[in-house]
């Protein structure tokens, strides 16, 4: 019995311009993506209706563990020095420093 071709089984259709071809059309390169900065808008807008820094620090404190994950997100991801070679970053948590003064 021979078993029936499937779509996987064709060959794939190849899309897109042909190599060395200029590229036509689309947003040109550096332009913003309008959805992007719609998001990010809207975030602040949201960030300074709940107490911007304040509004943070306060729920930073009774989330601690999400705060970090969220800080964590935004730390580059290689760091270079000034060779241009990457260098390797260790962050520690330090909790209870500042728990005996209350500030």
């Amino acid at each position: 019995m021979v078993a029936a071709k499937t779509k996987s089984d064709a060959p794939a259709k190849k899309s897109g311009r042909r190599p060395g071809t200029k590229k036509t059309g689309g947003r040109k390169k550096g332009t913003p993506n309008k959805i992007s900065a719609t998001v990010k808008d809207n975030v602040i807008q949201v960030f300074e209706q709940l107490g911007s820094v304040k509004g943070m620090v306060n729920w930073a404190k009774k989330n601690q563990t999400e705060f970090y994950r969220i800080y964590a997100k935004m730390l580059p991801v290689e760091v270079a020095n000034a060779e241009g070679k990457a260098l390797k970053l260790t962050f520690e948590r330090v909790v209870g420093e500042r728990g005996a003064t209350g500030k």
